[in-house]
């Protein structure tokens, strides 16, 4: 063993954040031979309930306009398959949209090998889904074939993120590696060139009860923060340049349930992606829930920062913020919903929505920030 693996393997290596960018971290570190992990997180329960990674389901899909992302998802997929088996549901991913991005995303699919069929107009279209499903508009593919555009990548699906989530938290915990609920970040100094890290935090003494905090701080060799949308309200400092790079928005959430004789007719069809009007939709799940969101520009909330600069930050708006409150959705988006459900599923049209909630990233949503 060199002295260089060895320094790695001794070091001490604190997460904040137990989302899966966090998380997934942390086993990544642990399998390299990391022997001093760990990860805190200020939700008391984890997976988080209103974490971005925590949902009944999220898309698995290469289609992208970027060959390095399709060729980061293609390897992601065979990663869910091989390690996480059974959370990832290959259900397919119908990509439509007739701007240049889903052109591309076709190309860079085919390109890495994924299994794509073309369905370039109405009657294309039809045949990928069940007869015994009544289908509506899909706005990106139309009758004219020379206008129309759109493919079945039949190499994609869904996972069950809460699932997903809870097994890598359990495989981080298999490893070795420590991960503490209950800590919320308050503060964050730095010695000279942002060397000498040390974390302010309050901590839960009881993850039952709101009351019972206790204020410590602690330091590691290593310090990775994967906080994702909560990110520019934690590092407000404009000296940081965090809040320059990125903005927290909320995007909306929908769900509807089904009936018993809906759920054997709809579970087998794919994920609809349409990126003319932003919004896709899943297979129900077992628990015949089915969801659908929009993908656009979303919401931000303002906060008031404590910052020298006294700027308004975008900090999200959950149910650990405001309790149910946080599960609301802006009513134009309630509208656009409906409208795209109806759209395409037009016998599930008028089915009550059983929960909304927005979904917080961080923006631009095109690309990673490290």
């Amino acid at each position: 063993m060199s002295s260089d693996d060895e320094s790695f393997r001794s070091k001490s290596y604190l997460i904040i954040g137990a989302g899966v960018f966090g998380l997934s971290t942390a086993r990544e570190l642990l399998l390299q031979g990391a022997r001093n992990v760990r990860v805190i997180d200020k939700s008391p329960t984890l997976p988080a309930p209103d974490g971005s990674s925590t949902d009944i389901n999220r898309i698995v899909r290469s289609s992208y306009s970027d060959p390095l992302y399709t060729s980061l998802a293609r390897e992601s997929i065979d990663l869910w398959k091989k390690d996480f088996p059974g959370i990832y549901r290959e259900s397919g991913v119908l990509v439509l949209g007739n701007s240049g991005y889903c052109r591309l995303a076709e190309e860079n699919d085919l390109a890495a090998g994924a299994n794509i069929t073309s369905v370039p107009d109405r009657t294309s279209l039809e045949s990928q889904f069940s007869r015994d499903i009544p289908l509506g508009n899909f706005s990106a593919v139309e009758s004219d074939t020379s206008k129309g555009f759109g493919y079945l990548n039949h190499s994609g699906g869904w996972a069950d993120a809460r699932a997903g989530m809870a097994e890598l938290r359990d495989k981080v915990l298999s490893l070795g590696g420590v991960i503490e609920p209950g800590i919320s970040l308050m503060k964050i100094t730095f010695g000279g060139e942002f060397q000498d890290v040390a974390l302010v935090v309050t901590r839960k003494a009881n993850l039952e009860k709101e009351e019972d905090m206790s204020e410590e701080v602690i330091t590691a060799d290593t310090v990775i923060v994967a906080t994702g949308a909560w990110t520019p309200s934690l590092f407000p400092d404009p000296e940081l340049g965090v809040t320059k790079r990125m903005t927290s928005v909320g995007q909306s959430v929908a769900t509807i349930i089904l009936s018993e004789k809906e759920y054997q007719e709809y579970r087998r069809i794919p994920v609809v992606v349409d990126f003319e009007s932003g919004f896709y939709i899943f297979p129900p799940n077992e628990q015949r829930l089915l969801k659908m969101a929009i993908h656009d520009g979303g919401y931000i909330n303002l906060i008031d920062s404590s910052n020298a600069t006294n700027l308004a930050i975008s900090t999200p708006r959950t149910t650990s913020t405001h309790g149910n409150e946080g599960l609301k959705i802006p009513l134009l988006m309630v509208e656009r919903l409906r409208k795209g459900l109806r759209s395409i599923y037009p016998a599930l049209g008028n089915h009550p929505f059983t929960s909304t909630r927005l979904c917080w990233c961080d923006y631009p949503l095109y690309h990673l920030n490290v």
